[in-house]
């Protein structure tokens, strides 16, 4: 079963964050309120918790670090990664590395000098984390989803064998089929994708959101909206499915669908999201209002998207993707203002992600609102 990440605070005052085994977000955070638990903050959605269920379970993990130590991980850069590890450390073993170091200064003493062993002794601990922060499997995932989000195929390609054992097939499976389409062999990349359509450890919910993100970087884009439409029927109340929804269909579809984009975004405002889904939803929201021709709301909402996700983005591809396309929005919305040497600051600094995913309509889009 999934498990969310959840701070709240119990009936004493007391603020902990938990580990809630649950079906999806919206239970967990019901199962939480339940036992008289308030101002819940969930730090994961359905799609995290569920692909986070397909790894093999770590014990390991679980034992050694609290829930909220693993929330206050996920988003440090590799050297705070670091730092983190060696005082988290240094406070679980402060007593054994005072016996080694007193170990080490005797020996210094009786030899009068330190041997290569010493200096090993004395630097195991950091070297351990070292090797934990920039060597660790997951640096590895993490430069694969940054060549796949720089639109670098084949390097995609070239990088998940050596993830092979270490990522879910599930996972490497949906990249290596994106990966695929976008060097233009979208029928292989279906192919892969294929057989987890009825997999029991699969959401079909979730299986149909990840074929959209094949057909986009194919420029499939009446495919996107049709993936997305199935995938809101298979899990109506899924706040990440509704607010994906509603983003493609007013990106790809008509005029006509703004107002049901507009109740999909509106009804998930209400519902509880984690906290990086919120920070989503004002980037959606966004291009709500930049859709409606309201470009100073526009821009005040993907003002709080980027200044919420910018801290959080150091080391994570998928964030500065987004934080990348939300200023080429916004530079939409400003240069429409008027505002044309922000607009064109703003431009400049998502142009390289735009050139290299071959996002035309956001370039189009942007040089007739400068015009």
């Amino acid at each position: 079963m999934p498990v969310f990440l959840i701070t709240a605070t119990d009936k004493t005052g007391n603020r902990e964050t938990h580990r809630v085994e649950a079906e999806t977000a919206q239970e967990a955070c019901e199962k939480h309120e339940s036992l008289g638990f308030t101002d819940i903050v969930l730090h994961d959605d359905d799609v995290f918790a569920v692909t986070n269920a397909l790894f093999p379970p770590n014990a390991d993990v679980e034992k050694s670090f609290t829930p909220a130590e693993l929330v206050e991980m996920r988003y440090l850069s590799k050297f705070d990664n670091f730092l983190f590890l060696v005082k988290k450390n240094f406070r679980q073993y402060q007593w054994s590395l005072l016996l080694m170091t007193i170990l080490v200064l005797f020996r210094w003493g009786e030899r009068s000098g330190l041997k290569y062993f010493d200096y090993v002794l004395i630097g195991i601990s950091i070297i351990a984390c070292f090797c934990a922060s920039y060597l660790s499997p997951a640096i590895k995932y993490k430069k694969m989803i940054d060549a796949c989000f720089w639109g670098r195929w084949q390097e995609t390609l070239d990088r998940i064998p050596g993830l092979r054992g270490i990522v879910p097939e599930y996972e490497l499976s949906m990249r290596e089929a994106c990966a695929l389409a976008g060097l233009g062999r979208s029928e292989e990349g279906l192919a892969l994708m294929q057989p987890f359509l009825d997999s029991p450890e699969i959401p079909r919910w979730m299986y149909f959101e990840r074929l959209a993100d094949l057909f986009e970087v194919g420029k499939q884009f009446p495919q996107v909206i049709e993936c997305l439409r199935l995938a809101y029927e298979e899990a109506p109340e899924n706040p990440t499915v509704k607010i994906d929804y509603a983003y493609a269909i007013l990106k790809y579809g008509s005029d006509s669908d703004i107002e049901l984009a507009t109740q999909l975004l509106e009804s998930t405002k209400q519902q509880h999201l984690s906290d990086l889904v919120e920070l989503f939803w004002y980037h959606y929201y966004g291009f709500l209002e930049l859709s409606r021709g309201q470009y100073r709301e526009a821009e005040a909402h993907f003002l709080v998207c980027q200044n919420g996700m910018i801290p959080l983005a150091a080391d994570e591809p998928a964030l500065q993707l987004t934080i990348d396309i939300c200023r080429a929005y916004q530079a939409i919305a400003t240069a429409e203002l008027g505002e044309t040497e922000k607009a064109e600051a703003l431009y400049q600094q998502a142009l390289p992600r735009l050139q290299a995913l071959e996002e035309k309509r956001i370039m189009d889009r942007y040089a007739a609102a400068i015009a």
